[in-house]
């Protein structure tokens, strides 16, 4: 059994862990992540999963903020398609876990797991309008991996920089400030996680 995986959703986001850190990349996107993390909690057991990775704001924080994620909601952008009750459509992060990081300093936030990224102003703004939360950000596999976790039984969090703001611009600005952002997410990690 191993005690910590952490993911992300492909392999540069994983860079600069700790030797010895267990550590897999479960694919990009909520099908190729659900798919990638049953496969790897199968494989390896953990006891414990660790998101990392990076993300875009929608209210409530700004780049280069690495956030904690205490629910992931799954969003269906389809105009006229309707999802049975019987869907989970959100998840929640493990308490004990997102109250540990919380307390060292990053803000509780709902991530809203989409199929791509928003880059439309008007979907943007209708985001930031009915988040009704004080943090909120947009990630394409936190619902995945969380559900994923949740059917298993084991305790899971993810932390998450913030990339870019949502709307018009947002994949070039991605593009700008990943690589940063994805070191932040792991400093972040290392500090909670191996250097406590």
């Amino acid at each position: 059994m191993t005690e910590l995986l952490v993911v992300g959703a492909y392999a540069p986001e994983l860079v600069g862990l700790p030797d010895g850190t267990v550590a897999a990349a479960i694919g990009i996107g909520a099908v190729d992540a659900a798919a990638g993390m049953g496969m790897a909690l199968a494989k390896m057991g953990p006891a414990r999963v660790v998101l990392i990775g990076t993300c875009g704001v929608i209210c409530g924080a700004a780049v280069g903020d690495v956030v904690v994620i205490e629910r992931a909601v799954a969003v269906n952008g389809a105009p006229g398609v309707e999802i049975p009750d019987v869907v989970a459509l959100s998840a929640d992060g493990d308490e004990e876990m997102v109250a540990r990081v919380a307390a060292r300093g990053h803000a509780r936030a709902v991530a809203a797991c989409t199929p791509g990224v928003t880059v439309d102003d008007r979907v943007a703004r209708a985001f930031a309008v009915g988040a009704g939360v004080k943090v909120m950000v947009e990630h394409m596999e936190c619902f995945a991996v969380y559900r994923a976790c949740a059917l298993a039984g084991v305790p899971v969090v993810a932390l998450l920089a913030v990339a870019n703001r949502i709307g018009t611009g947002a994949r070039e600005e991605w593009r700008r400030n990943a690589q940063t952002a994805e070191a932040a997410a792991v400093a972040a990690v290392r500090k909670l996680f191996h250097d406590p």
